[in-house]
């Protein structure tokens, strides 16, 4: 199997109103293209959520030249 790499970042995000937001995301690129899982939530939610959020985007896993 062939290893990618992965980013993964941590993002606050203003939605130019009164919702602040919070988010994850892990990003790769397998071949020409680029693949993302980006999960967010209120930044209220955050504290319950974000563990969670955290453990998803860390799975996340694209694999190369697999038939559906």
């Amino acid at each position: 199997m062939t290893q990618y790499a992965y980013l993964w970042c941590v993002a606050r995000l203003t939605a130019g109103f009164t919702v602040d937001r919070r988010g994850v995301a892990s990003i790769t690129a397998v071949g020409k293209n680029v693949q993302a899982l980006v999960a967010a939530t209120t930044a209220q939610r955050w504290k319950s959520l974000g563990p969670d959020l955290q453990t998803m985007v860390e799975s996340f896993r694209v694999y190369d030249k697999i038939a559906v």
